[in-house]
């Protein structure tokens, strides 16, 4: 027997509830996992466990969302046709107590898969991510939103063909604060195997409309699989990248709220795997962030908990030392005085021309909150920073050209005596 717990919460009264799958191995049949729900305590102390039975299916949870005060939606999916393999939506409602209160399975006549969801709205809709390869029918999937009503029923669904890696089986939707929402992935082969490709990120509007898409890449193959937005419209992702070596890392990258790269973070390379599924950050800044590891030459992997501060740092201030760690292009500018106490220079490489089109520039603190944002259409010689007024300390400062290469320097401001 296995309980697989793929999803905590604490819902709206502070209880928290953690839900997953439930299998029973010693049943001869590929249908043997059934949904469960448990209550627990503030010390974590199982109060009641609820399993939802089914014969015949293999029903596997990925996800839950408080959508009402009094209601708990859990969503996965349901195997009912074990010849094929084909998989179809599954949405149990439950109240506080365990009770089932609805159920609705929905799909199309392919594999049709979701695995992470998001409330949207005061009516308690849920928006959720995955992939199917049945709206339309194709044999290679794409990436998929469904939005609920607060119980499950379906009010409409939407495909992604021209965005690769989004739609996998970690695939995670969250909401940003500017009443959007933001998906991250990372497979460029729908289906359960989500390692491959590129790390992609897609932001839609409520509607479901794309607002941008981005990829990236550090080397090899990288997935994101948690993603949180920040106060400031900035966005922190975390997931899987190929190490200098071959071996799986922990993956971490910033973004602005246009999705450009700020910098990026590896972790442990030296194993032979080690993944971050998702993550929260804290009020300090601090990001949190939950996967395992597997060291090289073993089967059996371990849990993994990694805290580091607003820069991705695991020790203070390493944002500061060696820029080129990051997914940043060769040098377009130069700053000038550094260190600065009143009026920062940046001149860009191609400041002989006369002009600079279509740059943006960007300032960001020590513990990652950017303090100055500038678009220039055009700019006749230098762009100028006035940092009279900052705290005194080290800042970054970024550069994306309109074709999205980024640069990037560090600023030392010091008010004279």
């Amino acid at each position: 027997r296995s309980f697989n717990t793929r999803s905590i919460i604490k819902s709206h009264s502070g209880s928290m509830y953690a839900a997953g799958y439930f299998c029973d191995f010693r049943i001869e049949s590929p249908s043997y996992c059934d949904y469960f729900v448990q209550k627990l305590d503030p010390s974590g102390n199982e109060l009641f466990t609820t399993i939802y039975e089914r014969l015949d299916t293999c029903d596997l949870l990925l996800d839950m969302v408080q959508t009402r005060p009094n209601k708990i939606m859990l969503i996965g999916w349901t195997c009912n046709d074990t010849t094929q393999n084909n998989t179809d939506l599954m949405f149990i409602t439950v109240d506080t107590l365990g009770n089932e209160l609805n159920r609705i399975v929905w799909g199309g006549g392919a594999t049709d898969f979701v695995s992470s969801g998001v409330v949207v709205g005061e009516d308690g809709d849920v928006m959720m991510t995955g992939y199917t390869r049945s709206f339309p029918s194709t044999s290679s999937g794409r990436t998929w939103v469904v939005k609920t009503d607060s119980v499950g029923n379906v009010k409409w669904q939407r495909t992604y063909s021209g965005v690769v890696g989004i739609g996998s089986s970690q695939a995670r939707i969250n909401m940003l604060n500017d009443g959007n929402l933001i998906i991250a992935g990372g497979s460029a082969s729908f289906g359960p195997s989500s390692y491959g490709g590129d790390g992609s990120l897609l932001k839609i509007d409520t509607s479901g409309n794309q607002i941008w898409a981005r990829e990236y890449e550090v080397m090899g193959g990288q997935g994101l699989w948690g993603v949180v937005g920040l106060e400031n419209g900035t966005i922190v992702s975390c997931g899987v990248t190929d190490g200098p070596s071959g071996s799986q890392a922990g993956w971490l990258i910033k973004t602005d709220e246009n999705g450009d790269t700020l910098w990026t973070r590896t972790y442990d390379s030296s194993d032979e795997t080690d993944y971050l599924r998702n993550m929260t950050v804290l009020p300090n800044g601090d990001i949190v962030m939950v996967g395992f590891g597997r060291p090289e030459g073993q089967t059996n992997q371990d849990g993994w908990i990694l805290r580091v501060d607003s820069m991705g740092c695991l020790e203070e201030g390493c944002w500061t030392v060696g820029i080129d760690d990051r997914t940043i292009n060769e040098r377009r500018f130069a700053i000038f005085p550094n260190p600065a106490s009143d009026v920062v220079r940046v001149r860009f490489s191609d400041s002989s021309t006369g002009s600079s089109v279509g740059m943006t520039i960007r300032v960001f603190d020590g513990v990652g909150r950017r303090v100055w944002l500038q678009t220039l259409k055009q700019v006749q010689g230098d762009a100028s920073v006035d940092v009279s007024g900052w705290a005194e300390g080290v800042y970054l400062i970024t550069v994306t050209d309109e074709d999205g290469n980024i640069s990037a320097e560090r600023l030392v401001v010091q008010h004279l005596p």
